[in-house]
């Protein structure tokens, strides 16, 4: 079985007909259902596809089926897909000949896209009625397989009563221009020549896939300015039920205690008994990490993180049960953390917590770094609104806040004052990090698809961890690095040391790869790692993690460590042409951490797991060593690569 995760989201409160009245938090709900799936499941942002408003017409809604899904090469069979839908649903008669088994009885069930009940060239725009939203399924389940999820925050035929009455409210419309025979006139391809099957429309108890829904046939889908109620509940239930080990039938069972009433939302499919998203093992969350109660302490929660991480004293910490199947595990409890030591940290519940099992997994809620991020926000006279709203969302108030996973920021009133520079146009995001030991890195990121807060929250994380230090600095100018590039015929490195006072300027040419030697001239054995940072991208990786269970210390005192490309793929596979957007310049750093124990610095990565890293190495774990005898410290190093024009033109060929 694979293991991604693949949605479109479709959110309209705005429809082209000027017979249907307008929603309210349609778009937003399709939005929250993104950040969702981003937040919560690590799912890329370009494996979903949101249309809203305007851009959800029946056309395009039909073209992303089948590009975003049917023919989608990096969706593979047993692949997750999420398909949601808030809006207006509705009903026409069925036409002659609709049914397979009755030519004339029947309703036919209907979701309203943008352009609902227009005027076409031939009759009128009906919508995507049953029989073509099922024949666009069949295109997805014959080519992707059937672990598909539709999730409908509408209504199609409600009984009438005030309340559904009110257009504004209901996510419901009553049919107006369109006729019986719009229906044949707007079949999807796939569905014409195959009269329906079934009469229970979107809700067949045969499908395959499995149908989430905000009410039975027959009832209402109501909504508030703060959202539809079912996308509401859903979101709410989501984040405390475990769903790797939950099916669809009882979180529907679920919603309905919580709200009371057993008439309120809705599930059917063959499978919905089957567990959420059929228990498909999410890429493991490395922001994860162990915790355990400390000596049978009703209060006190030993976790596998420290100051080598980044932890200080008033981190939060959230404790989960273990996520064997690693999907979203909802909190047990949150601790703060009171005393901090190098690789591990003593933390203290609340005196109302119980139940917290023996040993549990953690995740930093609140980073709580003593000096805030220095932040300059820039707004351009294009994109005002967006910056207000922006800048309201980092919860900055009196010039202090903090973003989304808990870094502290400052907002500064001048650029040459801050760590990370944010400018807003109307279409993009502009990054742009300070110069830290060279006059030549090049630090501007440009975010068009990704969420806006979220890619900010990136940045901050990125520079938290790429300016934090060991302000004791006990092994400060006892450990050199040199770095050449290597020949791989050879096994060796040629040339002279690139590296000059912690930066190294690098000509760059395609298929060159690199050797980093080090030389300990302290008096205790020493763990090296070291991490690839690209500011460009965002990306912390672990390009040389050396394996907690080793006993011998890689870099032994008085002694060296030579590591290839083998072990250290810095080049060829992490450097590419198409990294060299902003100029002739590209520049990233290693930060490096040295340790006198094994420690797990996979917390810091932030960034999916590349094709040429060990998968190995992404499961062991450091014991848990609360020891204040461990040295640990921490360096940098900036290298720029400069693409000259014979080289770009070399490469482009």
């Amino acid at each position: 079985m694979s293991g991604r995760m693949f949605a479109l989201l479709i959110g309209i409160d705005i429809y082209k007909s000027t017979t249907i009245s307008n929603l309210q938090s349609c778009a937003e709900d399709a939005k929250r259902m993104r950040n969702w799936l981003v937040d919560e499941f690590n799912v890329p942002i370009d494996h979903i596809c949101l249309l809203l408003d305007s851009k959800a017409t029946k056309e395009n809604i039909e073209i992303c089926f089948m590009e975003h899904l049917v023919n989608n090469s990096f969706i593979g069979r047993g692949d997750a897909i999420i398909i949601y839908f808030a809006g207006r649903g509705s009903y026409l008669s069925a036409p002659t000949d609709w049914f397979q088994d009755d030519a004339s009885a029947g309703v036919v069930q209907v979701i309203c896209p943008h352009d609902y009940d227009v005027k076409l060239s031939q009759g009128r725009n009906a919508g995507i009625s049953d029989r073509s939203f099922h024949a666009l399924l069949e295109d997805v389940i014959s080519a992707k397989g059937d672990n598909v999820t539709i999730i409908l925050d509408c209504c199609f035929s409600p009984t009438e009563t005030p309340g559904v009455r009110n257009r504004h409210s209901t996510r419901w419309t009553k049919p107006t221009k369109a006729v019986p025979d719009d229906l044949y006139s707007c079949l999807w391809i796939g569905a014409r020549g195959k009269p329906s099957t079934s009469r229970f429309g979107f809700f067949d108890p045969m499908s395959l896939h499995t149908v989430l829904a905000a009410c039975p046939p027959g009832g209402k889908a109501l909504e508030s300015i703060e959202g539809g109620n079912f996308t509401t509940c859903f979101l709410h239930a989501a984040a405390y039920l475990p769903l790797h080990r939950t099916s669809y039938a009882y979180f529907i069972d679920y919603l309905r205690q919580e709200v009371g009433d057993h008439d309120q939302f809705f599930c059917s499919g063959k499978q919905k008994d089957k567990t959420f998203f059929d228990g498909i093992p999410f890429v493991p969350d490395n922001h994860f990490f162990s915790a355990s109660l400390e000596n049978d302490s009703a209060n006190l929660v030993r976790i596998n993180l420290g100051a080598m991480h980044g932890v200080t004293a008033g981190t939060d910490i959230s404790l989960h049960l273990h996520n064997y199947s690693f999907s979203f595990n909802p909190p047990l409890a949150v601790s703060c953390v009171f005393e901090v030591q190098p690789s591990s940290s003593l933390a203290l519940l609340g005196p109302a917590t119980s139940g917290i099992p023996r040993s549990c997994c953690a995740k930093i809620s609140k980073w709580n770094n003593p000096c805030p991020l220095r932040i300059y926000l820039k707004p351009s006279f294009t994109s005002f609104i967006r910056f207000r709203t922006f800048k309201n969302s980092l919860s900055i108030k009196r010039g202090r806040g903090f973003t989304k996973s808990g870094i502290n920021v400052l907002r500064v009133r001048q650029k040459d004052l801050a760590d990370v520079s944010i400018r807003l146009d109307v279409k993009n995001l502009l990054i742009e990090h300070k110069q830290v030991l060279s006059e030549y890195e090049n630090g501007l990121m440009k975010v068009a698809d990704k969420h806006t807060i979220q890619a900010v929250d990136a940045a901050a994380q990125f520079c938290f961890q790429l300016l934090r230090k060991n302000t004791i600095s006990p092994l400060r100018n006892l450990i050199d690095m040199e770095i050449h590039r290597f020949d791989v015929a050879s096994s060796l490195p040629i040339g002279e040391n690139l590296l000059q006072e912690g930066v190294a300027l690098i000509p760059y040419k395609r298929g060159d790869v690199y050797s980093i030697k080090f030389q300990n001239n302290s008096h205790i054995d020493i763990w090296p790692y070291v991490a690839y940072m690209d500011p460009t991208l965002h990306s912390i990786i672990l390009l040389y993690n050396p394996k907690p269970t080793c006993r011998k210390a890689p870099l032994p005192k008085n002694g060296s460590l030579e590591i290839g490309p083998d072990t250290f793929p810095l080049g060829s596979g992490t450097l590419s042409l198409d990294l060299f957007e902003y100029g002739n310049i590209k520049s990233v750093y290693l930060k490096l951490f040295f340790s006198s124990i094994p420690v797990n610095l996979k917390v810091l990565e932030q960034d999916p797991i590349p094709e040429w890293f060990s998968e190995e190495s992404s499961v062991q774990s450091a014991p848990c060593s609360p020891s204040d005898e461990i040295e640990w410290d921490t360096a940098l190093a900036s290298l720029i690569f400069v693409l000259d024009s014979e080289s770009r033109e070399a490469n482009l060929a």
